[in-house]
């Protein structure tokens, strides 16, 4: 008691004036999710973590507590769509749902699909100036080469390296390339698998290159002949059973997935990805990720604000 009587009655009161506005804000959120769509969307503290770690045992995404309204927001379009009235309906569908769509349609509207053709163009000047000949070296012998696009999301990143490959690698007709570009939506690799896209997906295109591999109609853009070139799998890489079925690849694009990640989970796919790749094989991440956070299985190479990492 006598701590209680200690602390200063300024504290006291905004502590008083937080709780009171936490408490207001349920209820307006509450009345007014009702008021708009007849839903309750009500979310406890403990529904809120049931969905996330539903979310994080399954993808690997992790959902930090920063992030309670922006789940909300997101369940409340799934649940407008399926005409479902309580959140307990929601989460009793989405983890019995044995096809896996739904959660598949709930990570869609989490992550960010947001990308484009020849993006972090630093990175990929450093990947045709540094990168290809030594990979021209070591596989002149056999002229084999596996790549990994993972989190690929409509396509722009593999097409862009399927075109990177056929302008930069010396004597391209003799090599075999595999280019698998992996995600977990269908809807993305649906879109990926049709090849349209718009001027913003070009924006970063050296103007000689969508003249040459795109054919333009309205306001669309059509791949052409390199559409072949890259192979597309629905598949989860966090999950073993899927993982288990990709072959084994000399280089690894992973950017802009970790992000999604924490610790755990962030070290978790980068060691199943580790055990996917070719001794010397080269893996790729964003700008704003880094291995060192994660694992040191990797040897960093780093050419002024560009790196790359080796096994």
């Amino acid at each position: 008691m006598s701590q209680i009587k200690n602390i200063p009655q300024r504290n006291i009161l905004r502590l008083r004036n937080i709780l009171i506005w936490q408490l207001a804000k349920i209820f307006i959120t509450k009345s007014l999710f009702k008021l708009s769509y007849g839903i309750n969307m009500y979310l406890t503290n403990i529904d809120f973590i049931k969905i996330r770690e539903l979310i994080y045992s399954e993808t690997g995404i992790f959902i930090n507590d920063s992030k309670f309204d922006f789940l909300i927001r997101r369940i409340k379009s799934r649940m407008k769509h399926l005409e479902m009235k309580t959140i307990k309906d929601y989460l009793r569908f989405l983890s019995f749902d044995s096809s896996g769509k739904e959660l598949e349609d709930l990570i869609l509207l989490i992550v960010n699909h947001e990308t484009y053709f020849f993006r972090e163009y630093p990175q990929l000047e450093f990947f045709v100036e540094k990168i290809i000949p030594i990979i021209e070296d070591e596989k002149k012998n056999t002229q084999a080469l596996n790549v990994l696009s993972a989190g690929c999301s409509t396509g722009d990143e593999p097409y862009t390296l399927a075109i990177i490959f056929k302008e930069m690698l010396n004597d391209y007709n003799n090599w075999n390339i595999r280019i698998d570009a992996v995600d977990i939506s269908k809807n993305a690799i649906n879109k990926a698998k049709k090849g349209e896209y718009n001027l913003m997906s070009l924006r970063d295109t050296p103007y000689v290159y969508r003249d040459r591999y795109f054919s333009k109609k309205d306001d669309k853009y059509f791949l052409k002949d390199i559409k072949n070139k890259v192979n597309f799998i629905c598949s989860n890489l966090y999950n073993d059973d899927q993982i288990i079925n990709l072959p084994y690849y000399d280089i690894v694009f992973l950017r802009n997935v970790l992000i999604y990640f924490d610790y755990k989970s962030g070290r978790a796919l980068l060691e199943k990805l580790y055990d996917k790749m070719n001794h010397g094989a080269f893996l790729f991440l964003g700008q704003a990720e880094s291995v060192a956070r994660y694992t040191n299985h990797f040897n960093m190479t780093r050419l002024g604000n560009v790196f790359t990492y080796r096994k």
